[in-house]
């Protein structure tokens, strides 16, 4: 009985251990996609509803970035993917003046 309840303890302790690295996870996403789109605010200069939209496509590549550990070599191929469905919501959200700009500014 005292082995089952061991069990259980150390079950619970790693459950809560994955939560909190998933919770930060969540807030690094969230931090970092949030000061991506404001930055890209400042320099491309873009509406209230723009920035909520281009929020929700940065939050969504970090997710994947996370995810799928889009920084190692082997998931080249998966970063490429990502990184031209993040282009083409922007382009669907921003002006094609915006857009240009900020294709400048990741050319840079």
């Amino acid at each position: 009985m005292k082995k089952i309840i061991g069990f259980c303890v150390v079950a619970f302790l790693f459950f809560i251990g994955t939560t909190s690295v998933n919770a930060q996870d969540a807030v690094k996403v969230n931090t970092a996609a949030s000061e991506q789109a404001e930055s890209l605010r400042l320099k491309v200069k873009f509406t209230t509803e723009q920035r909520k939209a281009v929020y929700e496509a940065f939050k969504f590549y970090h997710t994947a970035y996370a995810k799928y550990d889009l920084g190692k070599t082997e998931n080249k191929d998966l970063k490429v993917k990502y990184d031209e469905r993040l282009t083409r919501e922007l382009k669907t959200i921003l002006t094609p003046e915006q857009f240009d700009r900020y294709m400048a500014i990741i050319e840079e």
